[in-house]
């Protein structure tokens, strides 16, 4: 059986850490109001409140940019209105920051 051998840093060694090892930034789940004018067309309400995730930080009431749907190609404005995402468990799209849009 191996037991594990500690060697404890002198004081005037640091431990490394590599940037590639840090990981992932923290995922929040957040609320967010868009309206998706490409629903209309089907007798629903184009203003719905979904459910996203996002990387960055946020606050209620900040605008986000909503990634594309099937049906609507383009990335959608919305607004941020709650910090959770009730208790929808599903699989999300995450946000983008307003001005930092991808691809």
């Amino acid at each position: 059986m191996r037991t594990a051998t500690y060697y404890p840093l002198t004081l005037t060694e640091q431990p490394v850490t590599s940037p590639d090892r840090r990981g992932k930034p923290a995922t929040t789940f957040i609320t967010v109001r868009v309206t998706m004018p490409h629903v209309q067309k089907y007798g629903k309400n184009p203003t719905m409140l979904l459910a996203y995730a996002c990387s960055f930080a946020v606050k209620v009431g900040d605008p986000v940019l909503c990634p594309p749907t099937r049906l609507n190609p383009k990335w959608t404005r919305g607004i941020v209105t709650q910090l959770t995402a009730g208790s929808y468990r599903g699989p999300v799209k995450y946000v983008a920051a307003l001005g930092k849009k991808k691809g």
